[in-house]
């Protein structure tokens, strides 16, 4: 008797975050047999690249479009598609409406706790949702439902890729040794560039930086790296340089998030997920969100270990208090837990026991909802 053929997986990310949180997932899969293919566009290609992963790369964020990606499907003929989620591309929208007209199952794995609407929504208003989703807590389940009205199957199955990187990089500031001229890091985040207009949160990262400076103690005597964020092009760059001509000891720095967050003693930026890694592994953390006009990341709020500072009024007593924690802590931190974050442990494993409970379903085919793209109210 001829035993099955393995089962095949295809693995679609556009922004490097989503191939991070998939990256997990993926060795597992390889490692039981499975038969993996890797689709990368945008920043993920470079990200799956450089871990030596084989990659057919899409130049394009929207995968060429949903016939596009009907042909490669067709071709394919995977049993599962697992796809990370980008509120700024059309790059998973597209794939989820192509497998749904071939009757392939999607799931989709959410890599942060913010912008969850956003990410199944074309420019214009129309929406694709996956099959599945793959979350990080329960709050993320109950808005997925409550909120946006996701009908799908949910599995809560945490952040396993930050909980490889917090595993990864506590086991490299072991025994860290106290720096002589204590280190801060500013990851920044393209917020000027993506969140305009209604979506703007009333601050972004040149003036979160620039309160900063100005906020300063006099005769700070700390260097500071300032790191920018992937999608932030040449201009942000140059715009950084020009500020940080006044911080002597201030430069730009494009290493690995993880190395920076190895030599850290403390780590500032506004609601990125660095900062979250920086909190459960003791790293004293402060996220600048100055004239807040809504929270972009619930979870920063949520965590204890940052100080999240939303008045101008209370920055300086806010930063003397960070600092005199960057100062005085031990060597290598004292990590936190995760408290009000409530993610489950060893999400690397649950995210693939997730995955074969929907392979064990894909004789049903995806869910009986029309192959459509839907229209916001008002629209022709």
């Amino acid at each position: 008797m001829t035993a099955d053929p393995p089962a095949r997986l295809l693995f679609a990310a556009h922004d490097a975050a989503e191939a991070r949180v998939l990256d997990p997932a993926v060795r597992r899969a390889r490692e039981r047999g499975y038969e993996v293919t890797l689709c990368a566009g945008g920043p993920s290609a470079q990200w799956w690249c450089a871990a030596g992963a084989a990659v057919e790369i899409i130049d394009a964020d929207d995968g060429g479009g949903v016939e596009a990606w009907i042909a490669r499907l067709r071709h394919l003929a995977p049993d599962l598609v697992v796809t990370g989620t980008s509120y700024h591309a059309d790059f998973s929208r597209c794939l989820w409406l192509a497998a749904r007209t071939v009757a392939v199952r999607t799931v989709a794995v959410l890599d942060a706790w913010i912008n969850l609407g956003e990410r199944w929504r074309f420019a214009d208003g129309r929406t694709s949702q996956p099959d599945a989703l793959c979350v990080i807590d329960e709050t993320i389940r109950q808005e997925a439902r409550e909120v946006h009205g996701f009908s799908g199957t949910v599995h809560v199955v945490g952040q396993p890729h930050l909980e490889a990187v917090v595993a990864r990089v506590a086991v490299r500031r072991a025994g860290r040794t106290p720096s002589s001229r204590p280190l801060l890091i500013f990851f920044s985040e393209p917020t000027a560039e993506f969140h305009t207009g209604p979506e703007y949160p009333g601050y972004d990262q040149f003036t979160s930086l620039d309160a900063f400076f100005a906020a300063l103690p006099p005769g700070v005597g700390m260097e500071l790296l300032v790191r920018p964020h992937p999608k932030e092009g040449p201009e942000v760059t140059e715009r950084y340089r020009k500020r940080l001509g006044a911080w002597i000891e201030g430069r730009l720095t494009n290493e690995d998030p993880e190395a920076l967050l190895a030599m850290a003693d403390g780590v500032i930026g506004m609601t990125t997920m660095v900062l979250i890694e920086a909190a459960l592994l003791g790293i004293p953390a402060l996220s600048l969100q100055l004239d807040r006009t809504r929270i972009v990341n619930p979870a920063v709020d949520r965590l204890p270990g940052i100080a999240t500072v939303t008045e101008a009024t209370r920055l300086p007593e806010c930063l003397r208090s960070f600092l005199a924690r960057v100062t005085s802590s031990a060597p290598a931190g004292e990590p936190i837990p995760a408290g009000g974050l409530a993610m489950p442990g060893n999400a690397g494993d649950r995210l693939m026991r997730a995955l074969k409970e929907e392979m064990a379903g894909v004789s049903r085919g995806p869910q009986c909802r029309p192959v459509m793209l839907v229209a916001p109210p008002g629209a022709c």
